[in-house]
């Protein structure tokens, strides 16, 4: 009985609970955003680390990691790797930050120096790999095409391909042979970032570490691990939010729902009756919410200037995330319908 008179009430102040609806559900709509901001700093940086393709990632001891250390290593190095054991394949790669060009104002970037046809080179979604120097491998959301001419640093390349790969919040990767990359970044100097490695490194030589993908990933989202603490702050703001919004709106219904409730009470209906009558309110405005906000995010996404990856499994968590929200909100609501006492029908009478 409690379960119809709380959807009925729901159509009587339909357009009440429609606010609610609408409020919560763009506030949900701005979690997943959020959400999905924090995503894509993982899935950019796991894509760039994947397209190198290597088992192992070998550094100089001490250095945090391939993308964000300062201290590099020669060419000696990258000759004690190569003859250790269990090394099938091993490359050098330099990492470092350059102004683009392509089709106006200059765009912070990612330039990698890879081995042209070797492993670390990117296999391109669209137009061929680097084949020789004066090529680039470009991130697919740079405004160009395969034939067009970006400049790095000042110097030229023509586009080979496209692949999508980016770092550090959408910061478009560039990828050019290595020796144009000392050339751009180092005078020349035969150093590199760290060294890729196929096969299983048994013996790490002195002065390296290996590292594996997992901790390459780590090592270029620490920069952005500010960031990321941010944004997951700002998204439980954004929850309490969606909770007050709801919460408001059951507790305001339960206040001139008082005099119902008394007379339910005194007719033998239990509290936790009462309460399960909001409880289910809350849920079907928690489920609408949900929708709102699925519709609004995904149009919202695109429009965003930084990358947002909504993936499958957000969408599978927002109505458990709004369902929790609206039960947090609706605990007032409830605990008013708890105290409401059942003399208070026949006084009002």
């Amino acid at each position: 009985m409690m379960i119809r008179a709380a959807l009925r009430d729901l159509q009587a102040r339909r357009r009440r609970f429609l606010v609610a609806i609408l409020g919560a559900g763009l506030v949900l709509a701005l979690g997943m955003i959020m959400s999905g901001l924090t995503a894509s700093f993982h899935n950019e940086a796991a894509r760039t680390v994947a397209l190198a393709g290597a088992d192992t990632w070998v550094v100089s001891d001490g250095a945090a990691g391939p993308f964000t250390t300062s201290v590099l290593i020669d060419d000696s190095a990258l000759a004690a790797v190569r003859s250790s054991a269990g090394v099938q394949e091993a490359e050098p790669i330099l990492i470092t930050r350059q102004a683009v060009v392509a089709t106006g104002e200059p765009v912070f970037s990612i330039l990698i120096g890879v081995q042209p046809g070797k492993m670390g080179a990117p296999r391109p979604t669209h137009g061929a790999p680097l084949a020789m120097p004066g090529e680039a491998v470009v991130d697919s959301r740079l405004d160009v095409r395969v034939g067009d001419t970006v400049a790095v640093a000042g110097r030229p390349f023509t586009v080979s391909g496209t692949v999508r790969s980016s770092l550090f919040a959408a910061a478009p990767v560039v990828y050019v042979a290595i020796e144009e990359a000392r050339a751009l970044g180092l005078e020349g100097a035969p150093l590199s970032s760290g060294v890729l490695v196929r096969g299983t490194l048994l013996e790490v030589p002195d002065g390296l570490q290996q590292m594996s993908p997992t901790q390459a990933i780590a090592d270029a989202m620490e920069p952005l691990k500010s960031a990321s603490s941010t944004i997951a702050l700002v998204r439980t703001l954004l929850w309490l939010v969606a909770a007050l919004v709801v919460g408001s709106v059951l507790y305001l219904n339960a206040i001139e729902r008082t005099r119902d409730m008394a007379v339910f009470k005194a007719t033998g209906t239990s509290a936790g009756s009462i309460a399960l009558g909001l409880a289910v309110q809350a849920a079907v405005v928690a489920l609408l919410a949900a929708a709102v906000a699925a519709v609004s995010a995904a149009a919202l996404a695109p429009r965003f200037p930084m990358s947002v990856e909504l993936s499958a499994r957000l969408y599978l968590m927002l109505p458990m995330v709004a369902l929790a929200v609206s039960l947090v909100g609706a605990v007032s609501g409830m605990r008013r319908a708890l105290v409401v006492p059942p003399a208070l029908a026949f006084g009002a009478l």
